[in-house]
């Protein structure tokens, strides 16, 4: 029957043979093999390109507009331990001035100085990397140590826990 005829036709090797059959039936199975591990590593392939894997990157990117600088410095100080620090000085010497800017020389950090009479407290914003945080740049007891920028620019206010909110 069928398989008489196929052994006739050459598409299975005969037993007791020494040569098999060079025919199409074992190319078939090698492509067969080939298109599946195509397909295989294609889907992995495509899915790899459609989601690739990649580190998680913490980079935020860094306003460009002074006002929106200042606002984000903010958020990142309210964020802070230091509110505590500033909330608990005001308790004692009452609210304080405060002055919020970028800084000329450093254009992805924010100055942060919140002056009593008594007392001063400065701190600075990196926008390029706000997981470092809020780093208390200084403090001092006398505003003569303050620069004019800082003294001279009042543009922000402390609420009654020492958050920090830019005036207007």
């Amino acid at each position: 029957g069928a398989l008489a005829a196929e052994l006739a036709a050459g598409d299975h090797p005969v037993a007791g043979s020494e040569t098999p059959p060079a025919t199409a039936p074992s190319r078939r199975r090698v492509t067969v093999r080939e298109r599946n591990a195509d397909n295989e590593s294609g889907a992995r392939r495509g899915s790899a390109e459609a989601e690739p894997l990649r580190e998680p990157r913490h980079v935020r990117a860094v306003p460009t507009n002074a006002e929106l600088k200042m606002t984000r410095a903010l958020e990142v100080f309210n964020g802070s331990e230091h509110v505590r620090t500033v909330g608990g000085v005001a308790r004692s010497l009452g609210p304080p001035a405060v002055s919020v800017r970028p800084l000329p020389e450093r254009p992805s950090v924010v100055g942060i100085t919140v002056m009593w009479e008594l007392s001063w407290y400065r701190f600075e914003v990196d926008l390029s990397d706000e997981a470092g945080g809020v780093l208390r740049a200084g403090h001092g007891s006398e505003l003569a140590e303050l620069t004019p920028d800082e003294h001279g620019l009042v543009n922000a206010a402390a609420g009654s826990r020492g958050e920090l909110v830019l005036a207007g």
